[in-house]
């Protein structure tokens, strides 16, 4: 990995932090409906995020893009914490993808589409089921990118 590389890497994970850190501060801060505790960075905490994205999908409105990006941030944040793994810049409707299980396997996360696809489509899209398929997919052993 050359140094230029391991600075974008290091920039792009530290972009996310910083709007996954936005998106606790602005759910949970003073004043904020949820209470401080309801997004702790765990997987259980995706329950939550499904019950704010569900809000929207109800309320018909789309997400608008920061806040695309704060949700989308905190789950690959989320998922980063439980399984490891490393950011890289993906296609124009999912610019970011976690990819973890290296050395020995390649499992990607693409989270943008899902969670613009929770607010359109509702429960199908569930945010909690597809986190639960990281931990089995990477115990599988294969190469996979789950969108």
């Amino acid at each position: 990995m050359t140094d230029d590389t391991a600075e974008a890497e290091a920039q792009l994970a530290s972009a996310i932090a910083e709007r996954a850190t936005m998106f606790v501060e602005l759910a949970t801060g003073e004043g904020a409906p949820l209470a401080p505790e309801a997004l702790d960075y765990s997987s259980d905490s995706l329950d939550v995020v499904d019950e704010i994205l569900e809000t929207f999908h109800t309320q018909g409105g789309g997400l608008p893009e920061p806040l695309l990006w704060m949700v989308s941030s905190y789950v690959l944040e989320v998922a980063r914490k439980e399984f490891g793994g490393r950011y890289f810049a993906g296609p124009e409707s999912d610019p970011v993808v976690l990819v973890m299980g290296e050395p020995a396997v390649q499992v990607g996360i693409m989270v943008f589409g899902k969670v613009r696809g929770r607010v359109t489509n509702g429960e199908a899209d569930s945010i909690t089921f597809f986190y639960d398929g990281i931990e089995a997919t990477i115990a599988r052993g294969v190469d996979a990118t789950i969108v």
